[in-house]
């Protein structure tokens, strides 16, 4: 059987399925591209397609996201059913990927932040361990004014100096160094009792208004709003 040796194919068709109509001429073994010649711009309706790369520049596209996400890229996947044939195609799915995980990206920055936020009440909380009373009710007050934090165990001692200052001191959780603790004060006298636990250290802690029940309640609470 004789073999007759082509030298030129002439492919004719919609620009959407050449990329399909190439692949398949190449896996069949006996299809070999060449350049185009300089002549086919003189063919009326024909243009050489000059842009090599472009494809090349999606696939590294699809690497660094494939990397952000941690897929691992299989080269051998079956193409038969993608539902794109040109470059464009191709473009508008990559750039609404990226809208699609820009959006992701930043909700998940969210939810790390509020999570470490909600850590770190969680913390304060087991450090007042045995506080009874509803936060609710105490940030509801209008005439007195509460503070979290805590204290040089060194000052506690000094508070006994002030009895003529009006305020109410409620220590709880010791650590090496400090013991945290709440105080009350009259909103009218706030001001110059906060001025006092300054000067002996306190390192106040806020609290989120948020909170409800005692301190094992509003913990219970915030394990709930974190899982």
């Amino acid at each position: 059987m004789a073999i007759e040796k082509v030298t030129l194919v002439y492919v004719e068709g919609a620009l959407r399925k050449v990329n399909k109509t190439l692949i398949k001429c190449c896996e069949s073994g006996c299809f070999h591209m060449n350049p185009p010649s300089d002549r086919t711009g003189s063919v009326k309706g024909a243009k050489n397609l000059r842009d090599k790369g472009v494809y090349e520049r999606m696939i590294k596209r699809c690497r660094v996201i494939a990397d952000t996400l941690g897929i691992a890229l299989n080269e051998n996947v079956p193409y038969d059913d993608v539902e794109y044939n040109v470059s464009v195609d191709f473009k508008n799915y990559l750039d609404k990927l990226d809208v699609t995980l820009g959006a992701l990206s930043e909700e998940k920055i969210k939810m790390n932040s509020q999570l470490h936020s909600d850590g770190a009440i969680y913390h304060n909380l087991m450090q007042l361990e045995g506080f009874d009373a509803d936060f609710a009710e105490l940030f509801a007050c209008k005439y007195i004014k509460v503070r979290f934090g805590r204290i040089p165990k060194d000052s506690i001692a000094k508070l006994s100096f002030y009895k003529e200052k009006t305020f109410f001191f409620f220590p709880f959780e010791e650590e090496e160094n400090y013991t945290w603790c709440l105080y009350l004060a009259s909103v009218a006298e706030a001001n110059s009792i906060d001025y006092l636990f300054n000067a002996l250290g306190f390192e106040r802690t806020k609290l989120p208004d948020f909170l409800k029940g005692n301190s094992k309640e509003a913990a219970l609470d915030l394990i709930a709003r974190m899982e």
